[in-house]
């Protein structure tokens, strides 16, 4: 990190191999983004999915097919985000760095993924975050933290690579700030294990796991709301039938029980 700052803040010129890679790999991100049809069908199990809560896998792969369209503003954080990756990784290459295996395809038990890259020889996750998410990439992720599987995905490159552990570096697209996790072997996941676990629930199509998150309560109402990632699932009404969605001036709640009715206009869900 103190040599991606130093680059950044030391004028000096630019290798042109590193600059070729970055404009290179940006422009297709950007075809991806604005030329090809993006699936909004069942997802087939990937790396990237293992870390995921059971029932989200399954209703990726078992579950109804997506109808949902991604909002503009959605699509765009994707977009950003994956910009904001590229740039950090020209970074590393200008502070000195190597960089190799860019999006190498890696398998195991039959499940594929592609991993960001190795820097210096050891596999590394490159993610962009916000002011939430940088604090885990900061200092780890504690217990029920890892909403988004981020854990077991590094753990399937890691495995598949024969290393003991693995990295997170990320960029807080907030505050600028730059922070480098290392997820040791104790850790790491039995990515095999795990896979094995998952087809062996996917093979009941018509029993769902249990839900991924609890509801909590919504104060002293009596009321309970979804858990914060729940909010942002696409699955939420098949998981919670009877959920309901609120307005407040600082956002949507999401509420899975009423005792006492909210004084706020209420949306459809």
């Amino acid at each position: 990190i103190p040599d991606i700052y130093k680059r950044m803040t030391t004028p000096a010129k630019i290798e042109q191999g590193n600059m070729d890679s970055f404009l290179v790999n940006t422009t297709e991100l950007l075809k991806r983004y604005l030329e090809q049809e993006r699936n909004q069908g069942k997802a087939n199990l990937r790396m990237s999915l293992i870390g995921r809560a059971d029932r989200r896998i399954w209703m990726d792969i078992n579950g109804p097919k997506k109808e949902r369209e991604l909002s503009f503003s959605m699509l765009m954080r994707f977009l950003y985000g994956s910009i904001v990756e590229e740039l950090l990784l020209f970074l590393v290459k200008e502070a000195g760095h190597s960089v190799t295996d860019e999006q190498k395809k890696v398998s195991i038990s039959g499940v594929d993924g592609h991993m960001d890259c190795k820097i210096d020889g050891e596999v590394v996750d490159v993610k962009s975050s916000s002011d939430y998410s940088f604090r885990k990439f900061k200092r780890g992720f504690d217990d029920g933290e890892d909403d988004f599987g981020y854990i077991g995905q590094i753990s399937g490159y890691a495995e598949a690579e024969g290393k003991d552990r693995g990295y997170f570096l990320a960029l807080n697209k907030s505050s600028g700030d730059v922070a480098l996790l290392e997820v040791s072997d104790f850790d790491l996941i039995n990515a095999a294990g795990r896979i094995k676990h998952i087809r062996s629930f996917l093979k009941d199509t018509t029993n769902k796991p249990k839900a991924c998150h609890d509801p909590i309560p919504d104060g002293k109402s009596g009321n309970m709301q979804l858990a914060r990632v729940c909010v942002f699932c696409e699955y939420k009404t098949d998981c919670w039938p009877k959920l309901r969605a609120f307005k407040y001036s600082n956002g949507v709640k999401y509420l899975t029980k009423v005792e006492k009715e909210p004084k706020v206009e209420e949306i459809n869900v």
